[in-house]
């Protein structure tokens, strides 16, 4: 009994396996972001780097992000990006990020 509960366990593992790897590929992006901090801990710097071309803009839920965030500019084009309570991603290339 226990060797068929363990073959079962391992069929339905393994399938949900594929499963999840079929999905994945077929999916969703993968977005990365990469974040440093200084030794003063005053600045943070975030890199945001998208899989594909973005359709979306980045939002803050804190309104006073606005007032922190120091600059914003395309990596692949070094072109600012001016928000105005998000910041567009509309420019953005191919497999791009935002400084």
């Amino acid at each position: 009994m226990k060797r068929y509960l363990f073959k079962t366990s391992l069929s339905a593992l393994l399938i949900g396996l594929s499963l999840y790897s079929n999905l994945a590929v077929a999916g969703e992006r993968v977005h990365r972001y990469t974040v440093t901090v200084d030794d003063l801990l005053t600045t943070i710097k975030v890199e945001a780097c998208f899989e594909g071309r973005p359709e979306f803009a980045l939002v803050a839920e804190s309104l006073d992000a606005a007032l922190a965030l120091q600059s914003a500019e395309i990596k692949s084009t070094g072109k600012k990006v001016t928000p105005s309570g998000k910041i567009s991603l509309h420019d953005l290339g191919e497999n791009d990020c935002i400084l």
